[in-house]
Parts: C-alpha cells; sequence; structure tokens
C-alpha cells in the first residue's frame, strides 16, 4: 500500500520505481540471482473507496500482469539442443 498518491499515474511511477528496486540482481552463495515481481494497482477514489475492494483489485490486476507476462515467456516445446561437452542444459549446475 503507498499513501499520498494522487492519482493514477503517480501510482503507475510509484510501482515502477518499486519494480526498479526489487528486480535488481541478488547475490546469494556466490551466483547473481534475477528477481522478477508483478506489482498490481488500484486507486482510491477512483476505483472503489473501500479497503478491502480496492485490495481486490489490486490482486486482480497484479495477476492480469502475471497472466501477460506468462505469455510471453513460455517454455520451448523441445528442449534445448545439449552444450558443448555433451552435457545437457538440464545437467549443469
Amino acid at each position: 500500500i503507498i499513501n499520498d498518491v494522487e492519482n493514477q499515474s503517480a501510482a503507475r511511477a510509484a510501482a515502477g520505481k518499486l519494480v526498479s528496486v526489487v528486480e535488481q540482481p541478488f547475490r546469494f552463495e556466490g551466483r547473481e540471482l534475477p528477481l522478477k515481481v508483478s506489482v498490481g494497482l488500484s486507486v482510491y477514489p477512483d476505483h472503489d473507496s473501500d479497503l478491502e475492494a480496492l485490495m481486490s483489485l489490486a490482486d486482480l490486476d497484479m495477476y492480469r500482469i502475471k497472466r501477460s507476462l506468462r505469455r510471453r515467456c513460455r517454455p520451448r516445446r523441445n528442449p534445448p539442443p545439449p552444450a558443448a561437452g555433451g552435457r545437457s542444459h538440464a545437467d549443469r549446475p
């Protein structure tokens, strides 16, 4: 929940900043791990005046975004070819 947001444009800008910060690479045990986040938005009073309704609308928006991203990032139907040295991609540590 972000307080003191004047309009939907400001809410999108704040969400964009949050995504930029959270999606910074994370180092763990010497490996860089990419992080992804989806943020749903609803703005008082534009979308509703009830807190539970606003939370529900933000959840629906977040899941809409997740579905949209999944459509762009579908797994391959066939596995990738083996890497040099005869090891498959799945065998890599």
